[in-house]
């Protein structure tokens, strides 16, 4: 809200205008978490499609704790922390020939700043065209099968086994470039012969093996079918919330997840040029600490994204956090609402020229807490910078409800961690096998056969993943007599799924004898 001569106004921004894209700057503690918070949650309350990218992993849990009910099928969620039930994302897995060569393109970028950062800038000599041209390459044959897409595990074998590139012979997908490689160069290539203590397929591969190694990301990168579709969770609106918590993940590969994802996603969006301008559905994205995901080709996603019905909102503490200039000349040039709270002499000196004259670099180094001045537009018109200072953020009303949005996103995108296990150990088996069905990979509101319905009392139906969340959630919402009389019936028999339909109206005539007794307690569903 604005306050302004004893006067109180609600702050917004309209649709036209954050097509712009927004920057939030500010130091930690000054209130940057809060605005995005409060304008997370008004997106999600009006229906609007979103995607967080959360590096820290307190967001994602706040969230999850304020999604309305009305819009708990509408969440999908991405944490690899959750290693029971890891969620497909198979960046070879492209649709059509544009998207397989602006992936590897985006690789490229992604692995050079990661070298860079990792090794310093002289990197670049050492980790030059050789490397990037077989991993282009390999990355293209590891693609060349749609209907059995490889995957990155996959793509680092090339590297480790003789002959392992064979596997995609013949050649389903006809790129004369391609041809050329599988026929010319890799039958003459050795990449495990030794060449100075080191083999050729070593030196490629070490860069790729902290995230194959990861037992989270390989749960992730094993799997030949991506669980989620960006493109469909963009056009149909749903809520993309993804977990890159470095603490858990380690920030290499935090990072390099972030910066897969955020490839994908804008390959996403420009698959959009095949609807008509007005059937292009706003979609917002939402990435804190952007810095640290942040390639050469996010200059053009700021100068591109909105003609997609893509608005990005993009915050970081330190104005200077980001290495590449011409990067933040983008944002300076592009983003049309800026939100500054309090910042560095640095900073606040950098920033000075966008809020001039209402603002000077002394202001915006000694704004409150909660405070901060806004440069925007008014329907595509600039406005004179003003002052907001951000709302306090609601209490969670329902803990529980964080555990059900879980289990539902579980039943339609996961898949349990022993089934994945299993397709891995297939996929590098001398023989390729076929990727699981697509029907089990798709976002179909329906869940997976293997998940279990339940029908409450009250008519809701809820989905899980198998019997144990099922009695997980009946533990907190049922009286314990009834879960014990489940666990008698139930057990752990593999047709329990039956068991439980049949067991479901002694389950609904007990809760309501039970509500009619007269009682202090919350009636049992």
């Amino acid at each position: 809200e604005n306050v302004a001569l004893g006067q109180r106004q609600p702050v917004f921004l309209s649709d036209r205008d954050r097509r712009q894209h927004t920057y939030v700057v500010g130091q930690t503690g000054t209130g940057k978490t809060t605005l995005l918070r409060t304008m997370i949650l008004n997106d999600i309350a009006a229906g609007r499609g979103l995607a967080v990218i959360d590096p820290h992993g307190d967001l994602y849990q706040e969230l999850l704790a304020h999604i309305p009910r009305e819009r708990w099928d509408d969440v999908v969620l991405l944490d690899p922390t959750d290693v029971e039930y890891p969620v497909g994302f198979n960046l070879l897995d492209c649709k059509g020939e544009d998207a397989r060569h602006f992936v590897v393109r985006e690789m490229r970028s992604i692995m050079e700043k990661l070298i860079v950062d990792q090794y310093g800038p002289g990197a670049r000599e050492w980790a030059g065209p050789r490397f990037f041209l077989h991993m282009q390459m390999n990355m293209l044959l590891a693609m060349s099968d749609p209907e059995n897409p490889g995957t990155l595990i996959e793509f680092h074998e090339i590297f480790q086994h003789k002959d392992f590139w064979m596997r995609w012979m013949p050649l389903r997908w006809k790129d004369n470039v391609l041809e050329r490689w599988v026929t010319a160069t890799l039958p003459k290539m050795s990449y495990t012969t030794f060449h100075e203590n080191c083999t050729l397929g070593e030196w490629i591969a070490s860069k790729f093996d902290d995230f194959v190694f990861d037992p989270k990301l390989r749960m992730i990168f094993g799997q030949k079918r991506s669980g989620i579709d960006l493109g469909r969770i963009m056009d149909e609106g749903k809520i993309l919330l993804v977990n890159l918590s470095k603490g858990v993940l380690a920030e290499s590969n935090a990072r390099f997840l972030g910066m897969i994802l955020m490839a994908k996603i804008q390959a996403a969006a420009m698959q959009r040029v095949r609807l008509p301008v007005a059937e292009r559905r706003m979609f917002y994205l939402y990435v804190d600490e952007f810095q640290s995901i942040a390639t050469e080709n996010f200059i053009g996603m700021l100068s591109e994204a909105r003609k997609f019905g893509l608005g990005l909102v993009l915050a970081n503490q330190f104005f200077t956090q980001v290495d590449d200039r011409r990067i933040m000349q983008s944002i300076v040039g592009n983003v049309g609402t800026t939100v500054c709270f309090r910042v560095g002499r640095e900073d606040a000196e950098g920033l000075e020229p966008v809020f001039l004259p209402a603002f000077d670099r002394h202001d915006l180094a000694n704004l409150p807490n909660w405070t901060a001045c806004v440069k925007t537009t008014v329907h595509g018109q600039v406005a004179s910078p003003f002052t907001l200072r951000t709302l306090p953020f609601p209490t969670a009303e329902k803990s529980a409800s964080a555990a059900e949005i879980i289990a539902r996103s579980r039943a339609r995108y996961a898949r349990p961690r022993a089934e994945v296990a299993e397709e891995i150990r297939q996929s590098l088996a001398p023989t390729r096998v076929p990727p699981p069905s697509p029907s089990a990979s798709t976002n179909d509101a329906a869940p997976k056969s293997a998940s279990v319905t339940y029908t409450e009392p009250g008519g809701q139906t809820l989905t899980f993943p198998n019997n144990a969340a099922l009695v997980a959630h009946l533990e907190k919402e049922v009286r314990q007599e009834l879960v014990t009389e489940l666990r008698k019936k139930v057990g752990s028999e593999p047709d329990a799924v039956e068991k439980l339909l049949a067991v479901h109206e002694m389950l609904e005539a007990k809760a309501a004898a039970t509500a009619a007794k007269p009682s202090s307690k919350k009636r049992a569903r």
